[in-house]
């Protein structure tokens, strides 16, 4: 890995300004002047980039995969909210062209090999991975076989994890590789953060670029601290208001909010590279692990992918990309870690019982005693 990232033309590395990049994921709410009035937003308030959450709601959960709770504490059929704001394929063209008029990068979130497909359509200059599929060993060698700079978010994760993930990605054929530490909880509470952990990141995964998610409600703490610590992106929820009903709107920067953001890492900067030695806040520091923090461990069990029954799999059946998935959890059981996938559907395996409809696949459904 070559210790930058090459978003068209901007190149993302150390001692260069921080990339700062409006994630703009669902809370479009499934209507496209939405999705445009908030690419405005972004340009307006000094972002660089805006991305977009590109998915299928049936290659992420299982119909029967339960209840979520939002972050405005609704409770939903999952598989429903997903399916709600799923990007059109039809939006893309006219989002793209609307972005870059703006002056503005922008690129998608991939979560699933379909979705993957379409994009390699358009001529995105990166693609992120969100932190539920860091486990999803097929689409990251799929991602790095395309050749662009793969952004790897890692909420809930543990260095094994990312470990794993980078070298799915290398093995696809990745080079340029950006990780951003964040917590996997919406909001996440500011004493929560651990930036410290982007100093362990660095160290580890030398060759990558590291940065920084931030979902807390407050819009300059966590940011300008990461930027302290050698954070190079910054990301960020937008919103055009904070009251909408949607899942992810209660935890997103208003316009305003954003603005300061970005002039507040702006301001960092600088002071960065005047030579002064800033002043750190331990509170949000924390520690210089990267672990799965006991506010994750739900949400790292309903939503890391794992492999899933897709339907009834019945005693003798061969598994097949027909009967088996990689999927989210969701309130099910999780089945095995992905990286068995391609290996179970290529080796002829068979159930050794039923395996029901949205639940995960465990090895004592294969292999007999």
């Amino acid at each position: 890995m070559v210790g930058r990232l090459s978003v068209g033309s901007r190149i993302v590395k150390a001692d260069n300004p921080v990339f700062i990049v409006a994630e703009l994921g669902i809370n479009h709410d499934g209507l496209f002047d939405r999705a445009i009035d908030l690419i405005d937003a972004a340009a307006d308030a000094g972002a660089e980039a805006a991305k977009i959450q590109w998915f299928k709601a049936s290659s992420m959960y299982h119909r029967k995969a339960g209840m979520y709770m939002t972050a405005s504490g609704k409770s939903v059929e999952i598989f429903d909210l997903m399916r709600e704001v799923e990007i059109p394929f039809s939006w893309i063209n006219s989002l793209v062209e609307h972005a870059l008029n703006r002056g503005m990068l922008v690129f998608p979130t991939i979560c699933d090999l379909e979705s993957l497909d379409e994009a390699e359509q358009f001529e995105f200059p990166a693609y992120k991975v969100a932190s539920y599929e860091i486990s999803h060993i097929p689409l990251l060698k799929a991602l790095g076989q395309t050749g662009k700079p793969v952004i790897l978010s890692t909420g809930g994760a543990r260095l094994g994890d990312i470990e794993e993930a980078i070298e799915a990605l290398v093995v696809g054929g990745s080079r340029e590789v950006g990780i951003l530490h964040c917590i996997a909880s919406y909001p996440a509470p500011i004493e929560s953060v651990n930036l410290g952990a982007i100093t362990t990141l660095k160290s580890a995964f030398p060759g990558t670029v590291v940065g920084f998610s931030d979902h807390t409600e407050e819009p300059i703490r966590a940011p300008v601290e990461a930027v302290k610590l050698g954070a190079q992106i910054i990301e960020k929820h937008l919103t055009l208001d904070r009251s909408l009903p949607g899942a992810d709107h209660v935890f997103a920067l208003e316009p305003r909010d954003f603005g300061l953001m970005v002039e507040k890492v702006r301001e960092a900067e600088a002071l960065i590279r005047s030579g002064d030695s800033p002043t750190f806040d331990n509170v949000l520091i924390g520690s210089t692990s990267k672990a799965t923090l006991s506010l994750e461990a739900d949400l790292r069990r309903f939503a890391y992918r794992t492999i899933v029954a897709q339907r009834d799999v019945m005693p003798g059946e061969i598994l097949t990309n027909a009967n088996i998935a990689v999927l989210r959890s969701g309130c099910s059981a999780p089945g095995l870690h992905p990286r068995y996938f391609e290996y179970l559907i290529n080796g002829g395996y068979r159930a050794v019982r039923r395996i029901a409809s949205g639940r995960g696949v465990q090895w004592s459904d294969l292999l007999t005693n």
